[in-house]
């Protein structure tokens, strides 16, 4: 990158964004004006004049430490000249340029040779926070922040600078601090060197720090002074001879761009736009450097207008990337921008030229992303149709199998593509082949298309114009070609049979045709039936000659296309229709069959006499025994007077008053049991329609019963005779209709139970008797035949008789009160079988719904509470029947009858919490119980109703116990969570102890279930009164947060904040907002970048309202805590949120935060979104 005319290697400038780079500051920083300090060299010169020795000679000046090592001697403190020489200074550009860039990342690192305080005074000067190390204090090397006077520095004792050879052999050789530390600095971090001279003594001694495992390393160095640099592996940044303030105006350039946001850089590029690209090689670099962020990359293509930036676009990597010229990696979102960018600014457009000759010396391929801009570019927007044939033809020489359906949308969209352009462009829709797969009669398909609608939309535009012979010449010529060349391409290899003739029954329309009109077989033999009929019409001589090809064509389809047309065609007549099939011997041609079938259909009731004898007579002969092609001779003969039987019948039925021939009559006679198909003309037939299950009753209900009234016995017999003997026992015809006719008149069921033992018959009776509107003499007889008979099998129907699916509260309540129906309900549990209902169960909450035990405790659930109603058994507590119905329910069925007791947990507990402790409490305890059986039951009795009294019974001290086994993605999470908030809004227990059972909560549960759980709280707190959510927040509510912002019991995630942003949403008064607002901003996490339901934000936009300031001041300061793009979602709240915003008038500093934060998260400037 390119700063005050000076390439700093991008590299470096990405490793410094990064915060990866430290800057290492020798003397030559500090003698630029105002502060003028000397070189290590000069400085040695005025200390030995101080002292009253003798100049040191050049030789020895090579050596500076040495000098002032020797200049030591009792009473002379060359410490203290040292120090005395260099205080009293001011601090210089330089200096700031330095501290400057090297603060902008965040936290500065920089180590400098010098003793000065000047780069201290500058850090300060910009408020960057720092520490300060002095030698012999070393931070750790990898990982160390703020200013390293590796040699001391002024306000330190002098004696401690490091100035004599001595003190270097100290720092360097015997205590080796120095080493040590920039062993570590260069092996961790990218190192730039400013200040530093060729022949500068202290780069002598800093390349005692390098080692072979060190990582890039610069220096800032004027041109004829690079060559020494290689050797030490260092790199030279090259300005100007001579010219040092190149190196202050390098570095403040590169610090101001370093501290620009990118919103900051979008705003530089808009100022950039004009005609031509910028003069300026730095602003030329800054816009080349742009294209690699894809938030600029768009900022540049939105500036990039006219002939000259398409030839500056076609010198960037991006573009090259795209022409297939380079293979360096680019983003894609990169490429999708400029691809984008060049499709507008060069097609359909005066700068169409410049793009063309950008992209004429391509050796491609072309990336897909610039051919799709292409194309959307030419099929949705207005482009005349010079350039549009142009780019058409462009993308056909690049569209190498992957953009048939954007080729599609142009074939079907509404654009008039010239003639030329259309035959190019069908032809390659057409010729995309699918590769052989599978076996059996589609092993081989039609073309490889994604879609065939958009082909099926531009032919039927195609057929709609009227025909012109030259133009339908080149059409049919092309489909000619086309399906010749498929049918060789499915038949070769041995094959003969070609499916893609027969990809449809009929040339025409057809019921038996299900596969869509717009797959492309179909499509293409809809041309050539309507290219046909239409050339026709208005060039019979034409669709004459047409048609005669495709008779002698080797590829069946187009022979059936020529047939088709000449039975649909008003010319010739009919008999020379008829001759002509005659002569070319397809009578009996089943390739051709179906439309030689409808010909002869057709065609039949005109034909004279004589030529309907004729064509009697061909059919009584029968297809050749050769083309039978059979090794049987008496199959082959069979099969021949097949044909021909089949062929008299169809010509007989199409003829008035025809009788059959007599070779018909000799075949009826030799087959007695043939009889003609209804569809001859078809290889298969297949019958369609939707059926109920009332189609398969063999009487209707009504009949069965008057069947029954008038002679039971037959009517029984009968009814026996249509259960088959394999029947399972569920819906079968004669069952469902005996269910309905139980239903209507009860009375039938006892006259079928005594005649029929069979378990199926009598389920069906059961379950007509549990809808049926039982009078009380009914229901004595239903108890007594079901006390006294076998109900092996039938404990299902039983159960849903006592207790039937129904919304009549009287139907389903009616076994209820009385006690032959509890007798059957203790009867029933004793012959259920569990396997039945548990097999292939994925679900035990509904298994138990649907099973006998779960009816069945539904049953006595009733039978309590009609207890409690009645006062029948005034004692509290369940009565002894019930609670030995349902041990007894628990002992032989526990899985299926606890989880239907679960479901009625809250009842149970009320009405009797001993026993509900005892037999279901203790059995969802997380602390005692093995996870699976836990998690099992909890899935159940969340999905039911919780007072307050069954949740202090344990069941809230377990809610984060259940929070920490629960696994990740667990389906009870959520259920769980919702119940936890219910806990946290509704319960009445105190808020300390609340506050207390909160911390459990989050500290036991995934990030996942808390933002869940914050979520869930929102949504509850919405929706109580005003004064209510005024008082949960001051009670719990904000003390909650503060303890999260606390980072108590674990750190605050963004997701969570997130969350949390409808909870102050939910507030009504400011002062509240700004106290959530003051609490959320002291945490350094943003907001959340994830996707999900739970990670977006619930704030309504009258919801800013309260306090838009605070809001604003929240918005911004969570975007500029955010590191990684926003999700969608939080992406659509926050646009919304800020035109809300900024129509009530919100602090303008943070409304440009805010702006500026989004479109370094997203790309998207927020003012031009609300234009």
């Amino acid at each position: 990158m390119r700063f005050a005319g000076v390439d700093i290697p991008p590299e470096l400038v990405f490793a410094h964004a990064d915060g990866d780079v430290v800057f290492f500051v020798g003397a030559g920083a500090s003698m630029a004006s105002p502060t003028n300090l000397p070189n290590f060299t000069e400085l040695v010169k005025r200390v030995a004049q101080r002292t009253g020795a003798e100049e040191p000679t050049k030789r020895a000046l090579k050596a500076p430490d040495v000098c002032l090592g020797r200049l030591v001697r009792p009473g002379v403190d060359v410490h203290g000249l040292v120090a005395q020489e260099i205080r009293g200074r001011h601090r210089n550009a330089l200096h700031d340029a330095i501290a400057t860039l090297a603060a902008a990342p965040g936290t500065p690192r920089i180590v400098t040779t010098n003793y000065d305080n000047h780069l201290h005074s500058s850090l300060r000067a910009i408020g960057a926070k720092h520490s300060v190390f002095e030698a012999p204090a070393m931070p750790a090397g990898g990982d160390f922040e703020g200013l390293v006077h590796l040699h001391g520095r002024l306000g330190q004792p002098p004696r401690r600078l490091i100035v004599t050879d001595a003190d270097f052999g100290r720092a360097y050789v015997t205590q080796g601090w120095a080493p040590a530390f920039l062993r570590e600095v260069f092996a961790e971090f990218v190192v730039l060197f400013v200040g530093y001279s060729h022949d500068d003594r202290m780069m002598e001694y800093l390349a005692k720090g390098l080692s072979s495992k060190t990582r890039e390393r610069y220096i800032l160095i004027d041109r004829d002074k690079a060559k020494k640099w290689a050797g030490l592996g260092i790199r030279p940044i090259l300005y100007t001879r001579d010219q040092h303030s190149m190196v202050t105006a390098t570095l403040e350039r590169w610090g101001a761009w370093a501290r620009d946001t990118p919103f900051d850089r979008a705003q530089r590029i808009r100022r950039l736009a004009g005609e031509t690209p910028p003069a300026d090689p730095d602003e030329d670099d800054f816009l080349v450097v742009s294209l690699d962020d894809e938030r600029l990359a768009k900022e540049v293509c939105a500036v990039a207008k006219g002939d000259e930036w398409i030839d500056w676009m076609a010198r960037q990597l991006p573009f090259k990337k795209l022409a297939g010229t380079e293979d360096a990696a680019v983003d894609d979102r990169v490429l999708s921008h400029v691809a984008n960018w060049a499709a507008q600014a060069g097609v359909g457009t005066e700068a169409f030229r410049h793009l063309d000759q950008a992209l004429r010396d391509t050796p491609g391929p072309v990336h897909p992303m610039f051919v799709s801009a292409v194309l959307r570019r030419i099929t949705f927007e207005q482009v005349d149709d010079e350039q549009r044939s142009h780019w058409l033809r462009w993308v056909l020489d690049y569209a190498v199998g992957q953009h048939g359906a954007e080729l599609q949308w142009l074939w079907g969209s509404e654009v008039n593509l010239t003639w030329p352009d259309t035959m190019l462009l069908l032809n390659h829709l057409a010729n995309q082949w699918r590769p052989s797969t599978g076996s059996g009669f589609w092993a081989l398909r039609s073309p490889r298309l994604a879609s065939g609608g958009g082909l099926e939309a531009g032919m039927r535009r195609l057929l709609a114009v009227p025909s012109q012979p030259d133009k339908s010449r080149e059409l049919l010529s092309w489909l000619t070609a086309y399906l010749e060349q498929a049918h060789r391409r499915v038949t070769s290899a041995g094959r003969s049979f070609d499916p893609w003739s027969y990809a449809r029954s009929s040339i025409a329309p057809h019921e038996q045709d299900r596969r869509a009109p717009s797959e492309p077989e179909q499509v293409l033999v809809d041309l050539g039936r309507d290219g046909l009929a239409q050339i026709g019409a208005v060039a019979p001589e034409l669709a004459d000659a047409v048609r005669g090809l495709w008779f002698d064509s080797p590829a069946p389809l187009l022979r059936r296309l020529a047939i088709d047309n000449l039975w649909k065609a008003a010319e010739p007549p009919a008999g020379v229709k008829v001759s002509f099939v005659l002569a070319r011997r397809m009578l009996f041609d089943n390739e051709v069959r179906h439309e030689v079938y409808g010909l002869l259909a057709s065609a039949v009731p005109d034909l004279p006499g004589d030529e309907f004898d004729d064509l009697v007579q061909a059919a009584s002969v029968g297809p050749e025994l050769s083309a039978v092609r059979h090794d049987d001779p008496t199959v082959a003969v069979r099969y021949r007077d097949r044909a021909a039987f089949e062929l008299l019948h169809w010509l007989v039925k199409y003829r008035p008053g025809a009788a059959a021939p007599p070779a018909l009559a000799e075949i009826e006679r030799r087959f007695p049991e043939w009889e003609p198909s209804p569809h001859p003309d078809l290889s298969r037939y297949t019958e369609t329609g939707s059926r109920s299950i009332e189609d398969d009753w063999p009487w209707a209900p009504l009949e069965f019963h008057q069947m029954l009234a008038d002679d039971a016995g037959s009517a029984i017999a009968r009814l026996g005779s249509e259960l088959p003997d394999d029947v399972e026992r569920g819906w079968w015809g004669a069952g469902s209709m005996l269910e309905r006719v139980v239903g209507e008149w009860p009375d039938d069921g006892f006259v079928i139970w005594d005649a029929l033992a069979r378990v199926e018959v009598r389920e069906c009776v059961i379950l007509g008797w549990s809808t049926a509107p039982l009078d009380e003499s009914q229901m004595d007889r239903v108890a007594a035949v079901l006390s006294a008979g076998d109900l092996g099998g039938l404990a299902g129907p039983v159960a849903r008789l006592l207790h039937p699916w129904t919304s009549d509260t009287a139907l389903s309540r009616r076994w209820v009160h009385r006690g032959d129906g509890r007798g059957l309900a203790r009867r029933a549990a004793t012959m259920v079988d569990d396997t039945e209902s548990l097999s292939g169960a994925t679900d035990l909450h509904s298994a138990a719904i649907n099973s006998a035990p779960g009816v069945l405790v539904d049953f006595w659930i009733d039978v309590a509470v009609d207890d409690a109603r009645t006062g029948t058994y005034p004692g509290g507590g369940l009565s002894s029947e019930v609670v030995s119905a349902l041990e007894d329910l628990l002992a032989t069925h526990s899985r299926l009858a606890r989880a239907s007791l679960l479901r009625q947990l809250n009842f149970l507990y009320r009405a009797d919490p001993a026993w509900t402790a005892m037999h279901l409490l203790a059995t969802i305890d997380p602390n005692k119980l093995p996870w699976p059986q836990v998690e099992e039951a909890w899935g159940i009795l969340l999905h039911g109703q919780f007072s307050e009294d069954l949740l202090q019974s344990g069941l809230r001290e377990w809610i984060p116990v259940c929070a920490r086994r629960v696994g990740q993605g667990s389906e009870i999470t959520g259920d769980l969570m919702r119940l936890a908030a219910v806990v946290a809004v509704h319960s009445t227990m105190d808020d300390a102890e609340r506050l207390s059972w909160l911390t459990a909560l989050v500290a036991n549960a995934t990030t996942d279930a808390v933002v869940q759980w914050s979520a869930e709280v929102g949504e509850l707190v919405e929706d109580l009164e005003p004064a209510a959510r005024a008082s949960l927040w001051g009670r719990w509510m904000k003390p909650y947060i503060a303890l999260r912002v606390g980072g108590a019991p674990r750190l605050l995630e963004a997701p969570e904040i997130t969350a949390m942003l409808g909870w102050l949403g939910g507030l009504d008064a400011a002062v509240n907002v700004r106290e959530g607002v003051d609490l959320l901003l002291r945490t350094s996490v943003g907001i959340s970048s994830e996707t999900g339901s739970w990670r977006q934000v619930d704030v309504p936009p009258e919801a800013l309202e309260v306090a838009p300031g605070e809001w604003a001041r929240l918005l911004a300061g969570l975007l500029s805590a955010t590191a990684h793009p926003l999700a969608p979602g939080v992406a659509h709240w926050a646009s919304g949120a800020h035109t809300t915003l900024r129509a009530l008038g919100a602090d303008q500093v943070s409304m440009a935060t805010i702006r500026s934060e989004f479109f370094r998260l997203t790309g998207n400037d927020l003012d031009e979104r609300t234009a």
